[in-house]
């Protein structure tokens, strides 16, 4: 819907913003002040080649949808500038309401995740259509075509970063929701079982 976009313009100098949709950009595009300087570019993040790198890197609910998510967070590492900053948000593979609809499939998915690195997955693509779908569906209620599920260790792999990670946000929760708030959960458990993983990088030193 362009909430980030039109928080940025109003504070960035240079803004450029890539989407795959062209109707998305249409749509933000037309809610912005007409002396925006915002530049739209219409392609996939994997197919992008800007002119020169970005002081400040942002993709929120977005590269988990691109149909390869490793190779999604490695291509918005490399736009960043030495001494930039990284913000991304990706879906976590262990939020609650994937552990209570879904407990075996989750609990195997986790047990993909060992310290031991010749077997460790770090992320999950997701075959069924109904979980899509309650991630992320269009106005006609068409799940997104891709989406993966992150653990945090998949942050952890480039040795030329160093990564804050933590969790946050909250669903609704079947069963419990009726009698508990989503505040209190977003108050006192997002930090421990929160649905989205946050990341702020920055480059070693």
């Amino acid at each position: 819907m362009g909430s980030v976009t039109r928080l940025l313009s109003q504070k960035a100098k240079k803004l450029t913003c890539v989407d795959i949709a062209p109707g998305a950009i249409d749509f933000v595009r037309k809610t912005l002040p007409l002396d925006h300087k915002v530049n739209f570019i219409c392609t996939s993040i994997l197919n992008y080649k800007p002119e020169s790198n970005f002081d400040i890197v942002i993709a929120i609910g977005s590269l988990h949808h691109t149909g390869d998510l490793p190779r999604s967070i490695a291509k918005v590492e490399s736009l960043l500038e030495k001494n930039g900053t990284l913000l991304i948000m990706v879906y976590y593979a262990f939020q609650p309401r994937r552990i209570i609809k879904h407990p075996i499939k989750t609990l195997k998915e986790f047990g993909q995740t060992p310290i031991n690195k010749k077997y460790r997955k770090l992320y999950f693509n997701e075959l069924d259509v109904k979980i899509r779908g309650k991630a992320d569906s269009n106005q006609h209620g068409i799940p997104a075509p891709y989406t993966a599920f992150s653990s945090r260790k998949l942050f952890l792999q480039n040795n030329d970063f160093r990564y804050n990670i933590s969790l946050n946000n909250f669903h609704n929760v079947p069963i419990l929701s009726r009698f508990v708030s989503r505040n209190f959960f977003l108050k006192y458990f997002s930090k421990y079982f929160g649905c989205d993983i946050y990341v702020v990088g920055k480059y070693k030193n």
